[in-house]
């Protein structure tokens, strides 16, 4: 692996578990941008069957003033094959909870189970949001589209698409790949992180990227 290649690197992180503390924490230490995306079923305090558990709402508002938050629906589901009804109150409703809660405009939105198609983009745009991420992997720019925002690596899953490379030696890969243009996007899910014990993994890698 490259050593101290001072990248651009952007960072998100979906789900809104209690490992988002300790990530807000690293992404301030790198000083990393960085967007939280957030189902808004989070705030009815469900059991989870994790290392984790969801975030309440003190720990949001936390967060929320200290990094973006962006809206991941309101229940975490595929949508693809939704009815419009049904996917406009997925991404309405979770849109004002969040601005409730934080106090921020919520302009950004993850897909939830990749569930990006043209529909999804129109009814996002005319609900008002700017741009939307995809879990789309192995690209070093965000594309030219903002509602089909591309990542380079997920942090903490070994993924079909990294063709039978952990996400470290994916992650390697990458940064042979990159150059100074180039824009580093990492996202997962910190839970994720936390449930297999991949924080030094990750803070190695960042050491790397930001060149410290």
């Amino acid at each position: 692996m490259k050593e101290k290649v001072n990248l651009k690197v952007i960072a998100s992180w979906d789900d809104g578990t209690t490992a988002d503390l300790k990530m807000a924490e690293m992404m301030l230490k790198y000083d990393i941008p960085t967007i939280f995306y957030w189902p808004s079923y989070i705030s009815r305090g469900n059991e989870l069957a994790m290392t984790s558990s969801w975030l309440s709402e003190k720990q949001c508002k936390e967060i929320a003033s200290r990094f973006e938050i962006g809206s991941h629906s309101v229940n975490d589901i595929s949508m693809k094959k939704m009815q419009i009804a049904q996917i406009s109150r997925e991404i309405n409703d979770s849109k004002k909870h969040w601005q409730d809660v934080t106090g921020q405009p919520i302009n950004s939105f993850a897909y939830p189970k990749n569930s990006m198609n043209p529909l999804m983009k129109a009814l996002l745009k005319g609900a008002g949001y700017t741009s939307a991420r995809t879990s789309l992997t192995g690209f070093l720019n965000n594309g030219t589209d903002p509602f089909e925002i591309k990542c380079t690596v997920q942090i903490g899953i070994d993924r079909i698409d990294y063709k039978n490379k952990c996400w470290e030696l994916f992650a390697e890969e990458m940064i042979a790949k990159a150059n100074e243009d180039s824009v580093f996007h990492i996202f997962g899910n910190p839970w994720d992180i936390e449930t297999f014990g991949d924080w030094e993994n990750l803070e190695n890698l960042l050491k790397i990227l930001t060149g410290r």
